[in-house]
């Protein structure tokens, strides 16, 4: 059975300002509670909710629940929290476009996307990926400097503004 924009409507409310999703019906025997919001967090930070049996993202139903379909391609989180369900904080992206969308890694060792140091040079390196390939932005003395070079490839490349937020 395909899920339907009638079902999700059926058992969930969604407050489009707030980004939380509750309960409609409770099943006979459940204790969940008419009104309880409803995910599960999952490792990866998205909120999950089981549907007749089958796992889905939360974010994905919302986008169901509003528009009728669930998107063949990404769901864009905008801001970045994979909690934040809210419809303004929603998009519809291609696997390219959401991932000009990141934040800086945890692990990063300068906390700027495509900026670090270059032992053999001694200087920064700033870099930035398009169409699956690296390309070279420059070595630069001051890391503000390679941090310019990569904000102006961001721009150039048509990146996200929030590409390269921190954590």
């Amino acid at each position: 059975m395909n899920l339907t924009q009638e079902r999700i409507q059926e058992i969930f409310n969604y407050d489009a300002i707030t980004g939380i999703v509750t309960t409609k019906l409770v099943r006979h025997g459940s204790r969940t509670y008419i009104g309880a919001p409803v995910g599960t967090l999952t490792n990866y930070g998205y909120l999950c909710v089981r549907v007749d049996g089958k796992r889905y993202q939360l974010h994905r139903l919302i986008w169901l629940h509003v528009y009728g379909y669930i998107p063949k391609e990404d769901l864009d989180h905008i801001d970045g929290d994979r909690t934040n369900n809210r419809l303004v904080n929603l998009r519809e992206a291609n696997r390219q476009d959401n991932l000009k969308n990141t934040a800086v890694h945890k692990d990063s060792s300068t906390g700027i996307l495509g900026v670090n140091w270059d032992k053999r040079k001694s200087k920064w390196r700033a870099t930035i990926y398009v169409n699956k390939k690296q390309e070279h932005l420059g070595y630069f003395e001051e890391i503000q400097e390679a941090a310019l070079a990569r904000q102006q490839a961001n721009i150039k490349y048509g990146f996200h503004e929030n590409h390269g937020r921190a954590v």
